[in-house]
């Protein structure tokens, strides 16, 4: 049995002798027993420390085999990245390029030095010594310092991200590095990392690092090819943290190239999936039914102020209030019978695996599910309220729309995501082929008015909203939710993605601009700040209401109630001005991914909770320019592969899939059970798009 605690002062020589086989181009492990010593020395007062906001507190995790009392492993999480300094990292940004006159659209990639990660919390040092054959022990390292985030959430931020060690070359040398870093610091990439100590927030690296974004076509080749890889003793690690609902972005490290992953708490197994349960005596249930296969992997952790945590079989605890645990393992918890302790389950049932899910078109047995779905979803989202009657008779448009027995313009296409190993609904999005046409459809245009006296020498630039209805007639996606214990791995970038790729395939359908409105800002208690400093004044109502009341398709109140004339943005409330064009935290993944397919923040917000709109044209879309109609085939990709949508291509029984595809193959190949999934025979149609933009286009 293995254990994961905190590390002690007597670890020390055990770390050392740990540490120093470990990779070299690996920055976040120290190396020096010097460094070592002031490490542990740090995180041993992270853990005593009484936190109410997250600082500069760094906590280490050891691996310990409880048998032998031999440490094999190492992982640490910190409470802020920049909690000593800035932290960098190289944004990969995508520029549109677009020339109507000329009909060109494409996109070019660059990297702009940025510091958004700061404020997030960061996992670092995993380090196993026998990685190549590591088991259950590996997953537990990995998970156990956020089951200790799960205990003590104050002493961490919402959002996580983890740097993984880029590729390096037989003599530790990194190609990334000798293309850009190189020619700025003027030392090899070693020399680097030794001169700043394995850190990212030291202020030489703004000092010396391009102020101007890179373009990626100008780097040379080999350093194109290794920007977002994984060193190879990263393999475990990255699989360990994406099977925990981590992504990459974006991001990647600043010196080697290396990828950053990174997720809202709430995206996590370990916070969406961990459950509270009593100790029970295991020698006193009666056995589990099947015996053995009856059990359920689980990592169980105690408590924040005597952290330790396991792993083991033992009877599934879902439907229960306890937990059987043998005297071994609460020997190795510290625990005793009565007691407290979160667990997650950590066996291949809970991962909810993406060959298991489809997503689909809606059909009218969808809709009590849908409803249950929808209690879920909290205030701010319209189309997606919790009311048979309206979700009722949205899901009868849903399936008229693709049965095409309703004019274009009424169609709202619904899809769902299934898990086909239990027939639950796991989560929904839907297109509006055209919003306003049956009722209005209000939204604030921000504008801007100049007010100057050239005799006082006064100019001033003044915002203003304006009520408009400017959008009217635009696609609208929308109605996006996913279940919280569906948020791992790709999943929520798939449901997503999936609404373009319908888009791509049925083009003619739908108008020239598409529009999504994000759920704006919301205080904890589920206020809207931009609401209370406007709205309320003029509807005399609360924000649930007055946002309940436009699910129904009650608008008229709008015109009725709300200002004509425009408004100046500096006569609200600072706090209601902050909060304009922001979205609400856990809408903020969804935004970056639309960003990522073609669409933009253009000056609409909502008129309730000043949520911006995204716009776009769906000529310029993503999906539109690179998916590809091909044909299905059965069998095993070959050669190099991505993660890729693929989906049938009937409008009335329309099925999509994520699966490995290789780039540029006549054929799709794909196995009898996403066939089956796809309703679809081998020399089907069918079109593909790969989930995440490439990294190296120009």
């Amino acid at each position: 049995m293995y254990v994961v605690r905190p590390v002690e002062p007597a670890d020390v020589g055990a770390l050392e002798t740990l540490l120093a086989a470990s990779t070299p181009g690996v920055h976040t492990l120290p190396r020096t027993r010097e460094k070592i010593a002031a490490f542990v020395e740090r995180s041993v007062a992270s853990f005593a420390a009484h936190v109410d906001i997250p600082s500069e507190e760094s906590y280490l995790f050891v691996l310990e085999d409880v048998e032998s009392r031999e440490l094999v492993g190492t992982a640490a999480i910190h409470a802020s990245a920049g909690s000593n300094g800035t932290y960098f990292a190289f944004r990969n940004d995508v520029i549109q390029q677009v020339s109507r006159d000329l009909n060109i659209s494409h996109s070019v990639h660059a990297l702009t030095l940025c510091s958004e990660l700061t404020a997030y919390s960061q996992l670092s040092g995993f380090y196993l010594r026998h990685h190549d054959t590591a088991g259950r022990e590996a997953a537990l390292l990995s998970r156990a310092r956020l089951l200790y985030a799960v205990l003590a959430p104050h002493r961490f931020g919402d959002r996580f991200f983890v740097p993984l060690a880029g590729v390096t070359d037989d003599r530790g040398q990194s190609p990334f590095w000798d293309a850009l870093g190189r020619k700025f610091f003027k030392m090899d990439f070693l020399d680097a990392e030794r001169t700043i100590g394995g850190a990212r927030n030291r202020t030489l690296i703004v000092e010396l690092m391009p102020h101007y974004p890179v373009y990626v076509p100008l780097l040379p080749g080999p350093a194109q090819a290794v920007m977002g890889q994984i060193h190879p003793s990263g393999q475990l690690a990255f699989d360990l943290l994406t099977e925990e609902g981590f992504e990459a972005d974006e991001y990647i490290d600043i010196f080697d190239g290396g990828p950053i992953l990174q997720a809202h708490k709430h995206a996590l197994r370990s916070f969406s999936g961990s459950m509270v349960r009593r100790i029970a005596n295991a020698e006193l249930q009666p056995p589990t039914r099947g015996g053995k296969a009856g059990m359920v992997s689980y990592a169980v952790a105690s408590s924040e102020r005597k952290f330790r945590a396991i792993v083991l079989p033992c009877d599934p605890a879902e439907s229960s209030d306890a937990i059987c645990l043998p005297p071994a393992a609460r020997e190795a918890l510290g625990v005793s019978t009565g007691d407290s302790v979160i667990c997650v389950r950590s066996d291949a049932q809970n991962n909810h695996e993406e060959s298991m899910l489809v997503i689909r078109a809606i059909t009218l047995n969808d809709i009590d599910p849908l409803i249950e779905m929808a209690r879920q979803v909290g205030s701010g989202m319209t189309t997606l309220k919790p009311d048979r009657v309206m979700l009722g008779e949205r899901v009868e448009t849903a399936v008229a729309s693709f049965a095409q027995t309703i004019p274009p313009e009424e169609r709202d296409y619904m899809f769902v995501m299934e898990d086909t190993s239990n027939g639950r609904l796991a989560g929904v999005c839907a297109i509006k082929a055209a919003v306003g046409l049956t009722e209005p459809f209000y939204n604030y245009r921000i504008g801007t008015l100049v007010h100057s006296s050239r005799e006082l020498g006064v100019f001033t630039r003044m915002d203003t909203l304006y009520l408009s209805n400017d959008l009217t007639g635009s696609t609208e996606l929308c109605s996006l939710f996913l279940m919280p214990e569906y948020r791992t791995g790709h999943n929520g970038k798939w449901l997503s993605k999936s609404r373009f790729l319908f888009m791509a395939q049925f083009q003619h359908m739908f108008t020239e601009k598409i529009i999504a409105e994000m759920r704006g800002y919301q205080a904890e208690d589920g206020t809207s700040p931009f609401y209370e400093g406007l709205g309320r004044h003029f509807f005399k109502m609360d924000f649930n209401h007055v946002d309940g009341l436009t699910a129904l398709g009650k608008k008229s109140f709008i015109a009725e109630l709300m200002p004509r004339q425009p408004l100046y943005v500096a006569y609200l409330p600072e706090d209601a001005q902050a909060v304009i064009g922001q979205v609400h935290r856990s809408t903020l993944p969804a935004r970056k991914l639309l960003e990522q397919e073609g669409m933009h923040y253009e000056g609409y917000v909502d008129i309730f909770d000043a949520g911006p709109v995204l716009q776009g044209r769906v000529a310029e879309l993503r999906a539109v320019r690179d998916s590809v109609l091909t044909t299905a085939a059965e069998g095993q990709p070959e050669g190099e592969c991505e993660v890729t949508l693929v989906s049938n291509t009937r409008l009335d029984d329309f099925r999509m899939v994520l699966t490995q595809a290789c780039d540029g193959g006549r054929k799709v190949a794909l196995s009898v059970r996403e066939l089956q999934l796809l309703h679809c025979q081998p020399g089907d149609p069918v079109r593909s798009l790969a989930l995440n933009v490439r990294k190296n286009n120009g």
